[in-house]
């Protein structure tokens, strides 16, 4: 990936977050963990995490319902000229992390 469309990436995932952070619901805590984009910057995933793990549908059609509010944020917010198409996903391997803490805790008090 090229430079350029690293900074963008970043500054992707930032906005994100942005996003995120003024539009959620209160009920839950959603999180930008990271992003992958395709080499011809075409399609970016961007992957959340949510507490409680119970809101995760919801939280995943309520970013899905607002992604032409959101590439409109990035419009507004940002210089970069083409956008992806932007697609939000539960970052499984977050999940795994925080369930092998979870593990090693118990692990370590026993």
């Amino acid at each position: 990936m090229s430079v350029h469309n690293e900074r963008a990436k970043e500054e992707l995932i930032h906005l994100a977050a942005q996003y995120i952070q003024t539009a959620s619901f209160p009920e839950s805590l959603i999180t930008v963990t990271r992003a992958d984009v395709t080499s011809d910057f075409k399609t970016m995933n961007i992957y959340v995490t949510v507490l409680p793990e119970s809101a995760e549908d919801k939280a995943i059609k309520f970013l899905q319902r607002h992604k032409k509010n959101f590439k409109h944020f990035v419009k507004t917010n940002s210089r970069i000229h083409h956008l992806p198409f932007f697609d939000f996903v539960i970052d499984a391997g977050d999940k795994v992390r925080r369930r092998l803490d979870e593990i090693s805790k118990d692990i370590e008090v026993n």
